[in-house]
């Protein structure tokens, strides 16, 4: 029990459907303040405020009914050694699932003889606190018919996504200066695994998902080096070896503020044809997750349709990611828009500048919310906005994040799409309400972003 400064205070943790929360009584003086705090969920509940006697400390109850509720009794303890007392004790049922509360009449002290809490000096006590020396009996509640032992929470079974797009290779330039034309300048070339499907998945498989990645690769060493490196994050590779073509190979220049620029050369990842796909590598996904890079160039595109067609049958869910804006609108805005809603995602990932220029002079969130009635768009060190579609209107939450200083932020907003799925799905699966779900999507996808940012890129091995 805390008394620095004059204050006092109390707690008592319960756990429900929706997580741990804490309740805290905070007070001073004559006047007491009941909130309870989400632990593992977002939101505080003030239960509200209660006077008492002076030099009397907060003090929180709380008991476990079989239906599930809990009863919350807030009342406050005497300041005399060794004593205790409840006065003027608010009981309030508590809902674990909703943080909120029903009040209910307060309970009547018994007139009974009171019972000394134990034997203490009274010469000098404060007349408050002479009064709730002894413990007043409460009035006696019925006994329960049968008690049960708490059946023990269900776990929730390990979310399983399927994730289909490009196993390449990322040449990684990073100069220690501005380049000059036609002369040498410093820095760092670095052989590292790319493709932003294939980081989503690797985050996907750390952070404890079932992973399976649908990729095409070439017959070749850098191919077979890929697929050892993604394999060892848990993540199940389903390649297709393509015959007469390499493994795809990205340039990517690193500027010293962290923005990155890209030359394609993605060879073997086009050729994933729609018959290289099997029924059964879908069967049982919680969600289908593919980056509009799987559905702008043939045959892969097909091979995007085509398994968004089995993530149907299978009942599973499918999230797209805008990730990146020139061969998004390599044929305009109307073509880009119509792509996207034709493969009708449940969810869509986009970033501030692939939202703005996909919507032009409209509005962002209508663009958004006409292909997908969710959106999350990245903005980076700024954290996330959620849009969601709400009938004719639209829901809008923003989350902020802890912004770091990063000098390469190759891959980080795949590792946020990562965090996020793997967040949303698993508080699906735990039954939480439609809005905390997502919340727990943003705060996992900020967590993930930052652990990819904080630890240093791996150089692929070819050995």
């Amino acid at each position: 029990m805390d008394r620095s400064h004059g204050w006092t205070s109390g707690a008592s943790i319960v756990e429900g459907s929706a997580g741990l929360r804490l309740v805290t009584a905070s007070g001073r003086d004559t006047s007491t303040t009941i909130s309870v705090v989400g632990l593992d969920g977002p939101g505080q509940t003030e239960l509200g405020t209660f006077a008492h006697a002076p030099g009397m400390a907060p003090h929180v109850s709380t008991l476990r009914l079989p239906s599930g509720d809990w009863v919350l009794l807030a009342g406050h303890l005497g300041d005399v050694p060794g004593t205790a007392s409840i006065g003027r004790a608010v009981p309030v049922l508590l809902n674990i699932v909703t943080g909120m509360r029903i009040e209910l009449p307060n309970l009547p002290h018994s007139q009974g003889v009171p019972r000394p809490m134990a034997r203490v000096s009274r010469r000098g006590a404060h007349p408050a606190s002479r009064q709730t020396a002894r413990l007043r009996a409460m009035p006696r509640l019925p006994a329960p018919t049968r008690l049960t032992a708490r059946r023990p929470r269900a776990a929730a079974t390990r979310p399983t996504v399927v994730v289909l797009g490009d196993l390449v290779i990322d040449v990684v330039l990073a100069p220690a200066r501005p380049l000059e034309r036609g002369t040498d300048v410093a820095g760092l070339v670095r052989l590292r695994q790319g493709g932003s499907a294939t980081t989503t998945a690797r985050w996907l498989g750390r952070l404890g998902a079932r992973s399976s990645l649908v990729c095409a690769i070439g017959r070749d060493p850098i191919g077979r080096a890929l697929v050892r490196a993604v394999d060892g994050d848990g993540v199940q590779v389903r390649a297709v070896r393509v015959a007469g073509a390499p493994t795809g190979r990205i340039g990517v220049l690193v500027e010293a503020d962290g923005e990155r620029s890209f030359v394609q050369d993605r060879g073997a990842a086009l050729r994933l044809r729609p018959e290289d796909l099997k029924p059964e590598w879908f069967t049982g996904a919680d969600c289908v997750h593919l980056p509009a890079y799987s559905l702008l160039d043939q045959p892969l595109g097909l091979a995007g349709m085509a398994a968004i067609r089995l993530a149907r049958e299978a009942g599973a869910l499918v999230t797209i990611d805008l990730s990146s804006t020139a061969p998004l609108l390599a044929k305009g805005r109307r073509a880009a828009t119509a792509l996207v809603e034709a493969a009708s995602p449940d969810l869509l990932f986009a970033t501030r500048d692939e939202a703005r220029a996909l919507a032009g002079s409209r509005k962002e969130e209508d663009v958004l919310l006409a292909m997908a009635p969710i959106a999350v768009i990245k903005r980076g060190r700024k954290g996330a906005t959620i849009l969601v579609r709400d009938g004719k209107h639209a829901r809008r939450f923003e989350l902020a994040t802890t912004p770091i200083k990063a000098t390469d932020t190759t891959g980080a907003g795949d590792a946020f799409s990562a965090g996020f799925l793997f967040g949303w799905l698993d508080a699906r699966q735990r039954g939480l309400t439609p809005v905390a779900a997502l919340q727990r999507g943003a705060v996992a996808g900020n967590r993930a972003a930052l652990r990819h940012l904080s630890a240093p890129l791996a150089e692929l091995p070819l050995g």
